[in-house]
C-alpha cells in the first residue's frame, strides 16, 4: 500500500506540471498570444508543396510563397515528373478579382534547385525597401499595385516544361487570410489615409476649415497634398513641408495623425510661419464656399493614396468674409516652394505683393502662378527680376482682370478685327518689365491672333514662339497649346486675343449662296411645269391635225 501511495504521489508530481503547462498553452492560444498553425495554408496537392506567408524585413514586406516538389510518399515519382522543368509560374489571386503572376527567368538556378528536391521562395513584394525586385536573377518582376482591396485569397503554382504543364497545385487562404509568419499581417503593410474628416472652424486663431486625418503604414511618402474644392473658384491646395513627411515615413510609427488648417480669415495663427505646411495663395470671397476636400499622398515606390471627404461638417456661420474687399496676397520670402494664388470669380480687386523692393526692383523668390476663373493664368518664374519705371513702386501688381473697352484696329490688308478676350495685368500707375519672359495662358483662345495695348497704342504680336519655354530679353511671342493661346512677354499691360475677317467681295456669303440655290431650285421647278404643259398642248394639236388629214384623204 505504501508503494501505491508513493507511486500515486510521484505520478501527481509529474502530471500536475504537464497539465498546468497544457492549460497555460491552451490559454495563450485562445487569447491569440501564440501563432495559429491552422492559419498557415500549407498544401502538398498536385505534387507541389506550397507554403504561403507574409514576412517583413529590411529588404521588403511581402507575401512569400515557398514552393518545392511535394513532401510526401510520392516525392520520388514527382521528382521524375519535373525532370523536364524549365519554368515556374506562381499566381496570386486577389480579393478584387485581379491576379499577380510571377514567372521564373530563363536559366534561373531555382530550376535546378527544384529538380534536385529543394525549395525556392517566390517573394511578392508589397512594400519595397532595400530589395531590387527588377534586378532579381530568379524572377521577372510583375506589374502590381497593392491596396486594401487586393488582399491575396488564393495561390496557383505551375511547374512547366517547354511543351506544357508538368505539375500544378492550388492553395486557398484560410479564414482570416494568409498568416504572418514573420512580421505583420497584410492590412498593416498597406499605406492608407485613416479617419479623415473636415469641419468648419470659427475661433480666435483662424476662421476656416480644419482637416484632420492620419497616415498609416507609410514608408515612402513624397508629399502630402490637401485640396479644398470651392464654389465658383479653383481649389485651394495646401502642400506638406519635409518635417511631416519625414515623420510619417518612420517605420516604427504605424499611425501618424495630422491636421491641415485651411485659413479663410486670419487670426492669431501664423500660417506663413508653419513648419508643417506651405501657405497657399488663397483668395476668399463670400461666394467661394468650401464644399469638399481631397487628401493625396504621393509615393516613391507605389501609387498615390487618395481619400476624398465629400462634405464639410460643422457650422459655416461667421467663417466666410462678409463682403468682397480688396485683397493683397504676399509671396512668402523664405520659401522654396512654388506659390499659387487662386482667384475666385467674384473677386474684383486682387493684388500680389512680390516682395521687398530696392530702387524700383524686386526679385521673385519662387515660381508664382496666379490662376483665375476668367480664363487667364499668369506664371512668373523664380529668380525673375521685376523692374518698374517708378522708383517708388511698392512691389505690388494686380491680378489679371477682364476688360471690355478694348478695341483693335482693322488690319493693314483691310480685315476687320474682333476682340475675343482682353485682360489687364500689372500696374495702373507704372510700367512693369521683366528680365526674362513670363507666361500668360488664355484658355480656349487657340487659333486666334494675339496683341497688346500700351499707352492707347495697339501692337500685334506676330512672332511665334520657337519653343515651349522661349528665351526673350525683350518683346513677346505667342504659341498655341492645345485649346489655349499662350503669350510669353517681358512686360505687363493689356493683352488681347482677336480674330480678323474679310469684308465685302464678289462671292457673297454662304447664306446668300444658299438662298440663291433655293431660288434657283424653285425657279427650275416652275419652268419644268411650263415646259411640260406646252409639250402636252403641242401633242394634242398634232393629234388633231392627223385626224383632219385622215378625213380629207377618205373623202378624196
Amino acid at each position: 500500500m505504501r508503494t501505491s501511495v508513493l507511486n500515486t504521489e510521484s505520478t501527481n508530481r509529474l502530471v500536475r506540471p504537464v497539465a498546468l503547462a497544457v492549460a497555460a498553452l491552451t490559454g495563450l492560444a485562445l487569447f491569440g498570444f501564440l501563432p495559429s498553425v491552422a492559419a498557415h495554408a500549407v498544401t502538398d496537392d498536385g505534387g507541389i508543396h506550397i507554403d504561403p506567408y507574409y514576412t517583413s524585413n529590411d529588404n521588403y514586406q511581402s507575401l512569400n510563397v515557398d514552393v518545392s516538389v511535394a513532401k510526401n510518399a510520392d516525392k520520388a515519382q514527382d521528382l521524375d515528373a519535373v525532370a523536364a522543368l524549365s519554368e515556374v509560374r506562381v499566381t496570386v489571386n486577389r480579393a478584387d478579382g485581379s491576379s499577380v503572376v510571377k514567372v521564373s527567368k530563363p536559366g534561373a538556378s531555382l530550376i535546378g534547385t527544384i529538380k534536385s528536391g529543394g525549395g525556392v521562395t517566390t517573394p511578392f513584394v508589397i512594400t519595397p525597401r532595400g530589395y531590387d525586385e527588377a534586378g532579381s536573377s530568379s524572377w521577372v518582376k510583375p506589374d502590381a499595385v497593392w491596396t486594401l482591396a487586393t488582399e491575396p485569397v488564393s495561390i496557383d503554382v505551375e511547374f512547366r516544361s517547354a511543351t506544357g504543364v508538368l505539375l500544378s497545385a492550388h492553395a486557398d487562404a484560410p479564414d482570416g487570410g494568409f498568416s504572418a509568419k514573420i512580421g505583420v499581417p497584410y492590412a498593416d503593410m498597406i499605406p492608407t489615409i485613416d479617419a479623415a474628416r473636415a469641419n468648419f472652424r470659427n475661433q480666435a486663431d483662424y476662421k476656416g476649415v480644419t482637416v484632420d486625418f492620419a497616415l498609416k503604414n507609410f514608408e515612402d511618402a513624397k508629399q502630402i497634398i490637401v485640396s479644398v474644392e470651392r464654389e465658383g473658384a479653383a481649389p485651394v491646395v495646401k502642400t506638406s513641408k519635409a518635417k511631416i513627411v519625414d515623420a510619417a515615413n518612420v517605420r516604427e510609427t504605424t499611425r501618424y495623425a495630422l491636421t491641415a488648417p485651411i485659413v479663410i480669415q486670419q487670426g492669431t495663427y501664423n500660417e506663413a510661419g508653419s513648419t508643417s505646411w506651405v501657405q497657399p495663395g488663397a483668395v476668399w470671397t463670400p461666394k467661394s464656399v468650401p464644399t469638399a476636400v481631397t487628401i493625396t499622398v504621393t509615393r516613391e515606390n507605389g501609387p498615390d493614396v487618395v481619400q476624398r471627404i465629400a462634405s464639410i461638417g460643422g457650422s459655416i456661420e461667421g467663417v466666410m468674409p462678409v463682403a468682397t474687399e480688396s485683397v493683397e496676397v504676399t509671396v512668402p520670402e523664405n520659401s522654396t516652394d512654388p506659390f499659387e494664388i487662386s482667384v475666385p470669380a467674384d473677386a474684383t480687386n486682387v493684388a500680389v505683393n512680390l516682395g521687398v523692393v530696392d530702387d524700383g526692383q524686386v526679385t521673385v523668390p519662387v515660381d508664382v502662378t496666379v490662376r483665375t476663373t476668367v480664363g487667364v493664368d499668369v506664371t512668373i518664374p523664380a529668380g525673375t527680376v521685376v523692374t518698374a519705371a517708378d522708383a517708388d513702386w511698392d512691389g505690388v501688381i494686380t491680378a489679371p482682370t477682364v476688360v471690355s473697352d478694348v478695341k483693335v484696329p482693322d488690319t493693314k490688308d483691310g480685315k476687320t478685327a474682333t476682340v475675343s478676350l482682353a485682360i489687364e495685368v500689372g500696374s495702373a500707375t507704372t510700367s512693369i518689365h521683366f528680365d526674362q519672359p513670363v507666361k500668360l495662358v488664355l484658355a480656349g483662345q487657340a487659333g486666334k491672333q494675339a496683341g497688346f495695348v500700351q499707352g492707347g497704342v495697339f501692337t500685334a504680336i506676330d512672332t511665334e514662339c520657337t519653343s515651349a519655354t522661349p528665351s526673350l530679353s525683350t518683346g513677346e511671342c505667342w504659341m498655341d497649346s492645345g485649346d489655349d493661346l499662350v503669350i510669353w512677354t517681358t512686360h505687363f499691360t493689356t493683352f488681347v486675343s482677336y480674330t480678323a475677317t474679310s469684308t465685302g467681295g464678289t462671292g457673297g456669303t454662304g447664306g446668300d449662296d444658299d438662298d440663291d440655290d433655293d431660288e434657283l431650285a424653285d425657279t427650275g421647278a416652275a419652268d419644268a411645269s411650263l415646259l411640260m404643259g406646252g409639250a402636252g398642248a403641242l401633242a394634242l394639236l398634232g393629234a388633231a391635225a392627223l385626224v383632219l388629214a385622215e378625213r380629207k384623204r377618205r373623202r378624196a
